[in-house]
């Protein structure tokens, strides 16, 4: 099942699929980067998130996903081809908090919101109902275990760890 906004990337693959080019695609995970717009709570020692606090889920940094696309670029290729694309290890909130806190020098708690909140407050941060609709839904995915790799494609590991990931964008 591809819940969210990753329901029209399956449909993209879909039609490429179809066709009769040549079409890699790279089925990027959570990206670390998503991290930056819960870094408001830094100010009070809280990491907010609608993500269970201790359930670990594969993130990837945008920075591997370049570098990832670059390669198969230049390897070319022939047919379809999939390649699953995580970062080093799976990350928990908890986890993120941790590193987040080894960032800024001081102690950072994960703020656990409940799902049924998400939609308010991407809407109140300025987001469309479709796309807080779209997230939340994604969101529940992931806390369910709904959203998960298909396997039977070729994981790769990204190299980037979150540490790195939220010292940049701290600006650090």
């Amino acid at each position: 099942m591809a819940p969210g906004p990753v329901l029209g990337l399956r449909d993209a693959e879909a039609a490429f699929t179809r066709g009769r080019a040549a079409a890699t695609f790279v089925r990027a995970a959570y990206f670390m980067e998503n991290w930056g717009g819960a870094l408001f709570g830094v100010a009070q020692g809280v990491l907010p998130s609608f993500l269970l606090a201790d359930k670990a889920i594969p993130l990837v940094a945008t920075r591997d996903i370049g570098i990832a696309a670059a390669r198969l670029l230049a390897e070319g290729g022939s047919g379809k081809r999939v390649i699953e694309l995580a970062g080093p290890r799976e990350y928990s909130p908890r986890d993120v908090a941790a590193a987040l806190a080894r960032a800024v020098g001081k102690p950072i708690a994960v703020q656990e919101a409940p799902e049924d909140a998400m939609e308010p407050a991407l809407a109140a941060a300025g987001m469309n109902a479709e796309w807080t609709r779209l997230f939340k839904e994604l969101t529940h995915g992931l806390n369910t275990g709904i959203v998960v790799w298909e396997g039977g494609h070729p994981l790769w590991r990204g190299e980037t760890d979150i540490q790195t990931v939220l010292s940049t964008l701290l600006g650090k």
